[in-house]
This record gives structure tokens, C-alpha cells and sequence, in this order.
């Protein structure tokens, strides 16, 4: 198809990041040597089956782990100058009570909007390689959107949270550290890593230099207070404050109350090169910072 008939399309190998599958690593490390002339992605599905809190809120780095690997054998398989890149096509958190006889339908909580951010956070760390990443499904099925027939909707937290991700961020990943204690998940996510409490993303806005920090604190009960330090940016003592959260983890919204999760705007006045910021237990916040005029 490539060679003969259309030289400007894209295609795409169906990767394989199942544990339970035996031989993933084999299959992906086959396609990579063979075909990799071939290719413009290897796509990864990002699938997860839990509902223990912690759980769910570290399926992130388990993609992230899955990106390591596959990138690692890009780099030692394929040549440089053919520029393969890996796409997320398929990604969602999938709960126990979906099933076929229901039509996919879940209840999604505060949980799945943190689950949610910190996908993003991946995203945004491994830009260079995932260049694209697809939600599935988005309406009623594992859903971000609910609809009826009589014209009713609801939002769920997932969809919060790409409207946050889609607005207050911006276009280019700045560098960072966090230093944050951690806890571990446990061993049916199949993580050899310590997950962050605070887990965060640096974005710059190319076209108002407006800085993002993104953060989700995934501890269950605790606030924390963290001194955010700024390197090379002098922001303006103002800043605002985009906040999704709940009074529970399990909160959810539906068509008799559908605010139940939604974003909080807040204004502060005291940000500077060296400022203190505490982020509520169980959050996704993003603080947008303006330089000094």
C-alpha cells in the first residue's frame, strides 16, 4: 500500500502491552526488526480493570513503564532516520460493572478524573515519541459524556479533566523535579516503582509565556503544603487557580445532580519566584502563572 500505491499515508502496527498475554515483548520487538521500514507508529492500549483507589490512580505510570520499554526497542531496532513514534490509540479506565448486556455503561467518579490527569501527565512527559493518544469510548460507552433520548446530559470527571488539560496548559513541556514521598500500589498493577504522592506536568504557553503547573495530589486524605521554586520566570504576585475535586473520591455526577464534580476557578495574590502552595487531598489543580509586566 505504502510502496505501490500511496506513499503519503500513515500506518500504524498493533503493538501489544497485555501482561497477560505471553510473549508481548517478543511480538513488539518482531514488528520493530521486520517491519519498521514500513511503519509510522506502534500503538499501545491503555486498558485498566480496577477499582481500589490507589490503585486506579497509579495505572499511569503503568503505560508509562509500557512507553519506556517500547521506546528502548525503537532506539536499539529502527534505524534514526526513520522516525517511528508510538500511539496511545485506545485508553481508559474499565470498571467491573460495564459489560456488554449494559452497553458499557460505568459509574465514574472524582477517581476516573484523577486516573484521567495523570494519563495526561504521560502524555505530556513522553511528547517527543507518543504523538498521538485517543480516548475510548466517549459517550455512554465507559463514558466521559451521558446522554438520553429526551435531550438530557451529564459530564463526568473524566471530561473535567480534559477540559483543564485542553485550556490551562500549554503547548511546550518545560523540565522539572518533585520531591515527594510515595507509597506502593499493589502487585496486580505489576509497577516495580514507588508512585508520587504529588504527581505534576510543566507547561510554557508559546504565545502569552504564561506558565501551568499541573498537579495531582493522589493522596487519599492528606492536603500538602509544597514550595514551588521558579527558575529563569518571574510571575506576577496574581494567579488563578483551576481546581477539580469533591468532598469524597467517590463522588459522581448524574442527570439529577450533575455538579456533584466540577472545576473551581480561585484567585490568589502571592506567588513569586519562591511561594507556597498546599494541594487538597484527592485533587487535580493547576496554578497558571503570568510574568511581571
Amino acid at each position: 500500500m505504502k510502496t505501490m500505491a500511496d506513499t503519503s499515508i500513515s500506518l500504524v502496527a498493533s503493538g501489544l502491552n497485555d501482561p497477560h498475554i505471553k510473549g508481548a515483548d517478543k511480538w513488539n520487538y518482531t514488528i520493530l526488526k521486520e517491519a519498521n521500514e514500513f511503519l509510522d507508529y506502534i500503538s499501545l492500549h491503555a486498558y485498566y480493570f480496577y477499582d481500589e483507589y490507589y490503585d486506579v490512580v497509579a495505572c499511569p505510570l503503568k503505560l508509562e513503564a509500557d512507553i519506556d520499554s517500547v521506546r528502548a526497542m525503537i532506539k536499539r531496532l529502527v534505524p534514526s532516520d526513520n522516525k517511528l513514534e508510538i500511539t496511545v490509540d485506545e485508553w481508559n479506565i474499565w470498571h467491573k460493572e460495564a459489560k456488554t448486556y449494559n452497553g458499557l455503561m460505568q459509574k465514574c467518579t472524582l477517581i476516573d478524573g484523577l486516573y484521567a490527569a495523570g494519563m495526561f501527565h504521560i502524555f505530556h512527559r513522553h511528547s517527543d515519541i507518543v504523538t498521538m493518544a485517543n480516548f475510548c469510548d466517549l459517550v455512554n460507552q465507559l463514558p466521559a459524556i451521558v446522554t438520553r433520548e429526551d435531550g438530557g446530559l451529564y459530564v463526568n470527571p473524566i471530561y473535567h479533566a480534559f477540559v483543564m488539560y485542553t485550556n490551562y496548559t500549554g503547548d511546550q513541556f518545560l523540565s522539572f523535579e518533585v520531591d515527594v514521598a510515595g507509597y506502593t500500589a499493589t502487585d496486580r498493577v505489576g509497577l516495580n516503582r514507588q508512585v508520587p504522592y504529588l504527581d505534576c506536568s510543566v507547561t510554557k504557553d508559546s504565545e502569552n509565556g504564561r506558565i501551568y503547573i499541573a498537579a495531582i495530589n493522589r493522596h487519599k486524605d492528606k492536603n500538602m503544603e509544597t514550595e514551588i521554586k521558579l527558575n529563569g520566570f518571574k510571575p506576577d504576585k496574581k494567579y488563578k487557580v483551576y481546581e477539580l475535586n469533591a468532598p469524597e473520591v467517590k463522588t459522581a455526577n448524574d442527570f439529577d445532580e450533575p455538579d456533584n464534580v466540577k472545576i473551581a476557578e480561585k484567585n490568589f495574590s502571592d506567588a513569586g519566584s519562591h511561594f507556597t502552595y498546599t494541594f487538597p487531598a484527592h485533587s487535580i489543580t493547576i496554578i497558571e502563572l503570568k510574568a511581571t509586566e
